[in-house]
């Protein structure tokens, strides 16, 4: 054979069994690549399922608003209360954001989608949760408050109400702090109004003013209460709303990434059920 074609045939020999390998290694591996990982989105997606539930169902936070005032409600009843609603959207956030970040959010717009309208609905849930443990530790003070200002009588120590004031005075509320140092002084004055009537004697001339006097501040304690007793609710809002609207975005969104994951499957994982050749993951 005539070595330049010889040289040619070789080549082309060289050159066509390269395209081959290359096509074969495309066919193989360019699927890979490209192909979308569902599975770490599906085990979030799952292991998120029951806070949310539990954000839906659980009405800790509006007991604690509903009970700040209640004389029944002991301090053990109202803790729990309290440590419920604090801790029923610790991690949530975060965890909402790292589920954002996987592959079969990012790289699925319909799944995308049904993202961003449940983050939307959680944010409007959550709005009143903003600095929640700060806000919580003034409810538990202004229980502590209730309480013991129902131990209070006209025939209390100063010490005993100095003790009950200082639940608002050390809270760390500038507008509860406000209203136990107005509270304190009218109730100090109350009862030492109380003392001096209940020490005089009926002979004594100056029976009927300490008397009216009494009755006066009795008067001047309970209008004073009326006029500025906080309306903590309004200062420090922790109502958690629309969570039936949050709840249902996420199972639209949860049932969207068990189907996608149904039809793309990683079957290494063991993450669902394989039955008679059809893939369950709910």
């Amino acid at each position: 054979m005539d070595p330049n074609k010889k040289k040619k045939l070789i080549t082309g020999l060289i050159i066509g069994a390269s395209a081959l390998t290359l096509g074969i290694l495309a066919i193989i591996f360019v699927p890979k690549f490209f192909k979308v990982n569902y599975s770490e989105t599906y085990r979030q997606a799952k292991a998120l399922e029951p806070k949310i539930s539990e954000i839906y169902h659980n009405d800790a936070c509006d007991d604690v608003a509903d009970y700040v005032l209640s004389s029944y409600t002991d301090n053990s009843e109202y803790e729990a209360y309290i440590n419920k609603c604090n801790t029923i959207f610790s991690g949530v956030s975060g965890e909402i954001d790292s589920l954002g970040a996987t592959q079969g959010i990012t790289k699925n717009s319909d799944l995308k989608r049904l993202y961003d309208q449940f983050k939307s609905a959680y944010a409007s849930a959550a709005s009143n949760t903003e600095n929640l443990s700060e806000k919580l530790s003034y409810y538990k003070a202004y229980h502590q408050f209730s309480l013991a200002v129902d131990e209070i009588y006209s025939s209390s120590t100063d010490a005993e109400i100095n003790s009950a004031a200082n639940y608002l005075i050390e809270s760390g509320s500038e507008e509860l702090k406000a209203y136990g140092e107005g509270w304190r002084d009218h109730a100090l004055a109350l009862v030492r109004a109380y003392r001096t009537y209940d020490n005089v004697s009926y002979s004594d001339p100056n029976y009927d003013a300490y008397h009216d006097d009494y009755y006066a501040k009795r008067s001047e304690h309970s209008e004073w209460v009326a006029e500025n007793r906080p309306d903590i609710e309004s200062l420090y809002p922790i109502e958690i709303s629309d969570t039936s609207d949050m709840h249902d975005k996420f199972e639209k969104l949860y049932d969207g990434i068990v189907d996608v994951y149904e039809e793309n499957y990683d079957y290494a994982s063991g993450d669902c059920t394989e039955l008679l050749g059809e893939v369950i993951c709910d």
